[in-house]
């Protein structure tokens, strides 16, 4: 990459003129370099059965040479216009080119073309239009000695795409099949030629017509210095996303005919740019900074994000009608409503420049230059997305994959006390008989609840530490910390089953949060350390 910028400052204003070039090479294949097959069951009981939902089968495939390059040339300025106010404001250009393959290994695949495009066909059009406008501003009211401070800015952000995400063109000239219960019913393993009826090719594609995703972005603050050096900050921050990164599972049977677009290709996906996204958050905090020997800050925020598929969705899809992409639209995969965080700092009052022991000696080295700090940090719960496993024959759209329930009227999403075996409710008939809040959608039907309808539980964790850092001779030091992440082991749990085909698991949580070792929702770790400085 290269970059270049200048910048020139002319009385009240700072202008900076830049132009950065990026060229990309991705060298790999995102697709295994070996033979695989992936065998689909729909439930346990087919398993037991031997009766497939999908077949699929990926042939060995050569690496890839995919090149693009990014132009990115920008300007902006900052300017004072007076003493208590300045403006920023500019604009960005960026153009990406079309990805490409050094030795033509790409192939297209549309249904104008009928399945594969002749060679040479650019995976997808180029996008000019993409235009980016900074415009802020800080504002101090009553003069530039003033305790309040006023913030707003907007800006609009391009994403290219990550490069691995193109490397389909080159993938589809691999040999994949993809065959689905609803293409050939009664479909068992070994998979046999005479089951094969006709060619069910499955390729990667990309839609021609697709555009760079971007971002719109706005926020706005008040700040306040209050008695005491207390800092006070109420914001408000927004963001909207569109062509966003997304795949959806297309060729699909048209129910009315009994056919696909394509009628010699099975069912497969097709990258795009179809995806939207909306966040709104409210933050408040309340900070004091280190004074006499003692810092305390709380952090509040009320957030919420939507959009209609999931992070990292594009080689797994999250809608599930793809004829109606905005009905999944729904809180998002992270949609963590409220967090609170607390932290503090205190510094014990001995030793030399403290309160007591201030002459130093013995007892001043080793009982001066402690310090505690603490961060106590709360969420409520992540969004569940409640499923039910479905064959390929049985959705409305032949897709394999699985769909959604209904809604049982009547009948409560979570019973009065949650557990961990029990975090979704049941209902008992009078005879005894349980009656679950979720049902099993009528064959050829969608299923009424929409994406992401659960929640999770929530968390709290208590993390602290103890140092000291001792001075044996000017040049000399000796610094000793001890921490305690979840310092009471309080457990933190995570998301509940929810697949409602699999009523023995359905809303039991198994498992933390976090299984990893260390991080956040672990169990509890008590580490040591003892540091020789000089």
């Amino acid at each position: 990459d290269v970059y270049d910028d200048l910048s020139i400052v002319k009385g009240r204003h700072t202008i900076k003129i830049g132009m950065g070039v990026e060229r990309h090479r991705l060298n790999n294949s995102s697709e295994a370099q070996y033979a695989d097959t992936t065998l689909t069951y729909a439930s346990p009981q087919d398993f037991v059965n031997n009766v497939l939902s999908d077949y699929f089968f990926v042939g060995k495939l050569t690496l890839g040479g995919h090149r693009r390059t990014y132009f990115m040339p920008y300007v902006q300025d900052t300017f004072k216009v007076r003493p208590n106010l300045t403006l920023y404001y500019g604009l960005r250009y960026e153009y990406y080119t079309v990805l490409k393959e050094v030795y033509g290994r790409q192939a297209v695949v549309t249904i104008a073309c009928g399945g594969f495009c002749p060679k040479g066909t650019p995976l997808y059009g180029p996008t000019y239009r993409n235009f980016g406008p900074r415009l802020g501003l800080a504002w101090i009211p009553g003069g530039a000695g003033g305790h309040t401070v006023l913030r707003a800015g907007f800006g609009m952000y391009y994403e290219p795409n990550q490069m691995d995400d193109f490397s389909d063109g080159h993938e589809s000239t691999g040999q994949r099949v993809d065959v689905s219960s609803a293409d050939v019913p009664g479909l068992t393993w070994p998979v046999t030629p005479s089951q094969l009826t006709a060619p069910f090719y499955s390729p990667k594609a990309w839609d021609p017509s697709r555009h760079d995703g971007y971002f719109e972005d706005w926020d706005f603050s008040l700040q306040r210095m209050f008695p005491h050096g207390f800092l006070g900050k109420i914001a408000y921050q927004g963001s909207e996303g569109h062509h966003l990164f997304s795949a959806v599972r297309f060729n699909r049977i048209n129910r009315l005919t009994g056919t696909r677009p394509i009628p010699t290709f099975g069912e497969f996906n097709q990258k795009g740019n179809n995806g939207n996204s909306n966040f709104h958050s409210l933050q408040v905090s309340m900070e004091r900074p280190l004074t006499s020997g003692w810092l305390w800050g709380t952090q509040y925020m009320w957030a919420h994000g939507l959009s209609d598929n999931g992070f990292g969705a594009g080689e797994y899809p999250h809608i599930e009608n793809y004829s109606c992409i905005k009905c999944s639209y729904s809180s998002t995969d992270i949609d963590i409503r409220q967090t609170l965080s607390v932290n503090t700092v205190y510094e014990l009052p001995f030793g030399p420049g403290k309160r007591f022991l201030t002459s130093g000696g013995v007892a001043g080295k080793l009982l001066g230059g402690w310090e505690l700090s603490g961060i106590g940090s709360a969420s409520t719960g992540r969004p569940i997305d409640i499923l039910v496993d479905v064959s390929p024959s049985d959705r409305p759209d032949g897709v394999t994959r699985n769909q959604r329930p209904d809604l049982v009227p009547g009948v409560p999403i979570y019973p009065a006390n949650r557990t961990i075996n029990h975090w979704f409710d049941e209902t008992f008939l009078p005879d005894g008989t349980p009656v679950s809040p979720f049902a099993v959608p009528a064959v050829g039907t969608w299923g009424n609840v929409g994406r992401n309808f659960g929640r999770g539980p929530g968390y709290y964790e208590i993390d602290t530490a103890l140092e000291e850092l001792m001075a044996l001779t000017e040049r000399l030091n000796v610094k000793f910390r001890a921490e305690g992440f979840n310092l009471f082991n309080h457990p933190i749990y995570g998301d509940p089953a929810s697949d409602i085909s699999d009523p023995a698991s359905f809303g039991v949580i198994t498992n933390q949060l976090n299984t990893n070792p260390t991080g956040l929702g672990s169990s509890r770790k008590i580490q040591f350390m003892l540091r020789l400085e000089f």
